[in-house]
């Protein structure tokens, strides 16, 4: 049945006219905010594809909703598209804002607000943060309490 399912989901289909089913829409996430996953966010998990960031994102918004000790109290997946948005308005890796001179904000990113739960954000003692470089994943590993990172 799981097998039934992938291919369902992944499989693009082509219409006479050469149009394809790629932006159906397949299923909407209720995190802070909806997150709606269309059949070609899902596709990209075929073999040989790149893996959309909105499957990544799914994945964080899942993770952060999870009903278990270790996700409510101490870690938080920053939703990669923050990180992408954050990295390439700051190329030089000092987040410093422009505008006010100060560190950078989260209100500086009105648009991903809703997909943020500040609470989480402040609170847990580490952050994952998904980044995708050169086409390929990279986990952050913040550990807030010592002030410290690294990747996988």
């Amino acid at each position: 049945m799981k097998q039934k399912c992938y291919i369902w989901g992944t499989r693009l289909k082509e219409d006479a006219d050469g149009n394809t089913n790629e932006y159906e829409e397949m299923c909407t996430l209720i995190a802070q905010h909806e997150y709606i996953l269309m059949r070609m966010h899902l596709a990209s998990l075929q073999e040989k594809s790149d893996i959309e960031s909105q499957i990544v994102s799914a994945i964080c918004l899942i993770l952060n909703q999870k009903n278990e000790k270790r996700f409510q109290e101490q870690i938080y997946c920053l939703p990669p598209d923050i990180v992408s948005m954050a990295l390439s308005d700051h190329p030089n890796g000092e987040f410093i804002s422009p505008k006010t001179n100060k560190e950078f904000r989260v209100e500086d990113y009105p648009s991903f607000i809703p997909f943020i739960d500040r609470k989480k954000l402040t609170s847990h003692p580490y952050i994952f943060a998904p980044v995708c470089h050169s086409g390929h994943w990279w986990l952050w590993l913040i550990n807030t309490t010592k002030r410290k990172m690294s990747y996988t």
